[in-house]
């Protein structure tokens, strides 16, 4: 027997190594087994340990159960499971700055899109005043940490003079920075490219598209009533690439493209497939997707998900995505669970997670305070366990936040999913263990 991963370091010091007799025991519910060639491959999803066991090798019953991929018959390990999360939290570090922004620069934008969760929210953009006072709170909070921003919108770039202001003042007064965005891509041009690496510091853009050239000029409906914005999205991803800044390309499926998304990812295989710095990944736009309350009945919806899993296949064979194992528990259901996070709407409010714009404010940037401890300890309150979470096979890793409505439900067919994506994670860590030689007894 092989171990390929080691067990999470914060598990092995709650559990330690399980103690008793091997002779009666069961398999433990949350083991995962697939082959690889005539490997066998088992991952305990309670701890992260990844072993192998040759053809024809024997089962190692004691081993196996010192590991906890064997337990008690009447071991209760939906209860375990819980009290290990609940444990991990104790790991989390304790951060008494805030280094970790999303700045929304505007709440307008360019595009159109029928499916915008924002609609409501199409007001506001900030002002010179906010954008310095919003400096002013980043370096109060952030300690003598580096600052990390997410530029978001509406359309961040529909108002790059904050990104601008924010990003020359933070140089200004010596702050160690640098930058992701959520953009449609459109609105790029060799300035702002130039302004992007150097001044933005920007290491990161994630991009969605919605299909070939004619769906997704009607689904993104630019204001300007450009005849091919496509090609001048794809043209700016390579003025992105060129400058070694990484594209993050989402796809959206749904009906109304379903049609042609594998047309669409094909086309993006043709230019970008094997080239270092893109990941293209498919996402369901809906199931309460952003706050946007749509949802399909489960055949439907099982199908978009086999055409979602049929395109990370087609991806990866083509080195534009691939799968990972986890590298430690989950001590935190999101972003906005995390103490040094925080987003900053245009007029200077502050919120703990950027998806719900209709929630209460933390506070603004005008006041210069912490945020509010009340709003900061309600974001990290866990949602009850459903009926499904006992004899989910993911539960060990899964958190939801109480707060957060659009993880409430859960679907089989997602269930069915995250098992291949983790069995393929499983193959590609021990293929990649045994080229590096790091396969260990």
């Amino acid at each position: 027997m092989l171990r390929i991963r080691d067990a999470y370091r914060e598990t092995r010091q709650i559990l330690g190594i399980q103690p008793g007799d091997s002779s009666a025991a069961r398999w433990s519910r949350y083991v995962v087994e697939c082959q690889e060639g005539d490997t066998r491959l088992l991952y305990q999803e309670l701890t992260g340990e990844l072993l192998a066991l040759a053809p024809g090798e024997e089962e190692p019953r004691e081993e196996l159960y010192r590991r906890w991929f064997l337990v008690p018959p009447d071991l209760d390990e939906f209860a375990l499971a819980g009290q290990l999360k609940v444990r991990y939290r104790d790991f989390a570090p304790r951060r008494d700055y805030i280094n970790t922004y999303t700045i929304f620069t505007t709440m307008e934008c360019n595009a159109r899109c029928f499916y915008c969760y924002e609609k409501a929210w199409r007001q506001g953009t900030m002002t010179r005043e906010t954008a310095l006072k919003t400096v002013d709170y980043i370096c109060r909070y952030r300690g003598v940490r580096k600052v990390y921003l997410t530029w978001f919108g509406g359309e961040p770039l529909c108002h790059a003079e904050i990104i601008d202001l924010v990003s020359a003042e933070l140089r200004r007064r010596g702050v160690p920075y640098q930058s992701d965005m959520i953009s449609n891509g459109y609105l790029f041009d060799e300035n702002s490219l130039g302004r992007a690496a150097d001044l933005w510091k920007l290491k990161k853009v994630r991009i969605t598209l919605d299909g070939m050239h004619d769906t997704y000029r009607r689904i993104k409906n630019y204001c300007n009533d450009d005849p091919d914005p496509l090609t001048t999205v794809i043209r700016n991803i390579e003025g992105l690439l060129a400058r070694e800044i990484w594209v993050e390309i989402r796809l959206h499926v749904d009906l109304y493209n379903r049609a042609e998304i594998h047309s669409l990812s094909d086309y993006l295989i043709g230019r970008f497939g094997g080239r270092p710095l893109v990941n293209v990944y498919p996402h369901l736009l809906y199931e309460d997707h952003d706050g946007v309350g749509v949802h399909h009945e489960e055949s439907l919806h099982t199908e978009l998900v086999n055409t979602c899993m049929e395109l990370e296949q087609k991806l990866f064979r083509h080195g534009l995505f691939t799968w990972r194992l986890r590298e430690s528990p989950r001590f935190h259901a999101c972003l906005a669970d995390e103490d040094q996070v925080l987003a900053v709407l245009p007029d200077g409010s502050l919120l703990k997670c950027r998806d719900y714009l209709d929630r209460p404010r933390a506070g603004n940037v005008w006041e210069q305070v912490p945020p509010d401890p009340d709003h900061v300890r309600d974001w990290k309150i866990l949602a009850d366990d459903l009926a499904a979470c006992r004899s989910c096979l993911f539960y060990p890793e899964c958190e939801r936040l109480r707060n957060c409505t659009e993880k409430q439900t859960c679907h089989l067919a997602d269930i069915m999913r995250k098992r291949y994506g983790l069995e393929q994670a499983m193959r590609l860590a021990f293929c990649e263990a045994e080229k590096k030689g790091d396969a260990r007894l």
